[in-house]
């Protein structure tokens, strides 16, 4: 996922790197299979993560659209530790959409709320922490942070 960091004028955009994303798609079929197609689609080009919360997490996607999901059941299990990427839902872990969250911290209280499909990768950890680092501990965004362009990697 290529990111760019809009200044504060909004008039120029600076290059903030890529954020590599490891995806568990045996744990989470279903969910993994909904951020694959997006990114197939490129959906997420021009989102920006619209919640920044310091010390917690940073959270894009708000404005695609899919049909609502079930939750993967071995998805749901996994724990959330720093760098977790996971799908959001509408309250109910049977009700899964296309934004994704990645955890900057271990967040117990999410622990079976949402399914994980996968993990920042160590080396794209600098550029979760360069996000991060655009909210503050309230969720106010301080910068923008725009997605720019999406592809796989095998």
């Amino acid at each position: 996922m290529r990111l760019r960091l809009k200044s504060p004028d909004g008039k120029v955009t600076y290059p903030l790197g890529d954020l590599e994303l490891e995806l568990f798609a045996k744990a989470s079929p279903l969910a993994t299979a909904v951020f694959k197609a997006a990114i197939a689609d490129d959906k997420y080009a021009g989102e920006t993560f619209h919640r920044i919360i310091r010390g917690f997490v940073i959270q894009a996607g708000e404005g695609v659209d899919c049909e609502p999901y079930a939750a993967d059941e071995r998805g749901l299990a996994l724990t959330f530790g720093v760098g977790a990427l996971a799908m959001s839902n509408d309250g109910d872990a049977d009700s899964g959409n296309a934004e994704f969250f990645v955890t900057t911290s271990r967040a117990d209280e999410l622990d079976g709320k949402y399914v994980i499909i996968g993990r920042v990768s160590d080396k794209s950890l600098t550029i979760m922490r360069a996000v991060e680092k655009c909210g503050d501990t309230d969720g106010t965004v301080l910068s923008d942070v725009i997605i720019t362009a999406t592809q796989f990697h095998s």
